[in-house]
């Protein structure tokens, strides 16, 4: 009775991996979207040549979509702001990855456009230094879309002459949806991280 499970189990295995060497419509279809990836012109092939490691199937479809526009934002750079020689590096595929790695969760995805400005950012001449860039990464996989919108306002000059009045008056006009005592609760969370001073 042990020979006959064992040669079952065999038979078993043996099946699954001729299950796993066959090609199904959604491997092909797979093929397709990150080829697709390909065609954009200077970024495209390497951001399909990580994709094709990164990418699980069952957000393939989504994660696709998102490296096409990756792809083209780095495109879309002036040529003497693209960084040619970066993009073929190990640490600009490493950036990708991180990022890659983060689109992949439900959660992450609220955060699509500051992911997409980060890859842009990276590709560009004139990037943050390499600490500075893994720094932002580890910020936009670990804080919320309300800590990077709070920070987006913080840190991004204003247009001409300052609001007077105090740092509740200047919040509200810049954040009139934010309640107050959430956007407290948000600075309190980055001062922690060493982001921000105090409020």
């Amino acid at each position: 009775m042990g020979a006959a499970l064992v040669a079952s189990d065999r038979t078993d295995l043996s099946q699954l991996a001729a299950d796993l060497d066959r090609t199904t419509g959604f491997d092909r279809l797979s093929d397709l979207f990150v080829d697709s990836i390909s065609a954009v012109p200077i970024a495209g092939a390497i951001v399909a040549a990580v994709a094709r490691q990164v990418l699980p199937r069952d957000s393939l479809i989504y994660l696709t979509l998102f490296a096409v526009e990756a792809a083209r934002r780095v495109e879309a750079l002036e040529e003497d702001k693209l960084d040619r020689e970066y993009l073929a590096s190990d640490e600009f595929r490493e950036d990708l990855e991180l990022v890659l790695d983060a689109q992949s969760l439900l959660l992450q995805r609220k955060k699509r456009r500051y992911f997409l400005a980060a890859i842009k950012s990276a590709a560009s001449s004139d990037r943050p230094s390499d600490a500075e860039r893994r720094r932002m990464l580890d910020a936009l996989v670990k804080f919320r879309p309300s800590h990077l919108r709070l920070l987006a306002v913080v840190c991004t000059p204003d247009d001409g002459v300052g609001l007077p009045g105090n740092a509740d008056s200047y919040m509200r006009e810049k954040l009139p949806d934010v309640p107050l005592d959430l956007l407290k609760l948000d600075w309190r969370d980055l001062q922690a991280e060493g982001i921000l001073s105090d409020y």
